[in-house]
């Protein structure tokens, strides 16, 4: 009787790690206990597997007698052993196992190739490859736009910067004039400013002075720069 996986010891020594499984007596061995195991005369060809893979396998054999599946009972449609033949079967029609899922399973491959080769199927696997293509050119036609876009971009930009340096050079020119302007209504201002504050210097001496002849020559100097 084969022990549980997370036992996985040799069952033959029991202390060994039982790395090797025998299928045909569903047993777990030792690689030492499996070269023994293959030297007797009955046991020689019996087929081993890695215990680790092993573990999956435990429905190729019968679970009431601990034997290999043999056949497939026609009228229950299950596997059964040599012993469930006679027994809980006994009667029934029997197949070999191995002959019925060969043919199980090419007339499944055939089934399945039949309906992968339809119109339908095609149709859907040629247009998943057609939709790959139109992402593609989507995908060439967005750079394609992006990159026009990026080029127009670069010509009104230079275009706008033009018009924006014309426009700047315009203003400076202008208040360059202005300044020119501003500086010689100053320069009068400023001339006339003095003017003003001389006449009054003037004014003052004259109201003070008592020289007759004095005042009379500075009165006539005075009206010749009101006349300039």
């Amino acid at each position: 009787m084969a022990q549980s996986a997370k036992q996985n010891f040799c069952e033959m020594c029991m202390s060994a790690r039982g790395s090797q499984f025998c299928l045909d007596c569903n047993q777990y061995f030792c690689p030492n206990c499996k070269t023994s195991h293959l030297r007797i005369a009955v046991c020689r060809d019996h087929r081993f597997k890695n215990s680790v893979s092993a573990t999956s396998d435990t429905s190729l054999f019968c679970q009431d007698h601990n034997e290999s599946h043999v056949f497939i009972c026609d009228k229950c449609d299950v596997p059964v052993c040599r012993i469930c033949t006679v027994k809980s079967h006994k009667g029934h029609s029997m197949a070999d196992i191995e002959e019925t899922v060969s043919k199980k399973k090419n007339m499944f491959l055939a089934s399945l190739n039949s309906t992968l080769n339809t119109d339908e199927v095609l149709e859907l696997e040629n247009s998943g490859t057609q939709l790959d293509q139109y992402e593609v050119m989507l995908d060439e036609s967005v750079n394609s736009t992006v990159e026009s876009i990026q080029r127009d971009g670069e010509v009104i930009k230079m275009s706008v910067d033009k018009v924006v340096d014309q426009m700047i050079q315009e203003v400076n020119t202008k208040s360059l004039n202005q300044k020119v302007l501003l500086n010689e209504a100053v320069k009068k201002t400023n001339d006339a400013k003095e003017f003003t504050k001389s006449l009054r210097c003037k004014e003052a001496e004259i109201r003070t002075s008592k020289d007759t002849i004095g005042l009379l020559l500075e009165i006539k100097s005075l009206e010749g720069s009101f006349e300039r």
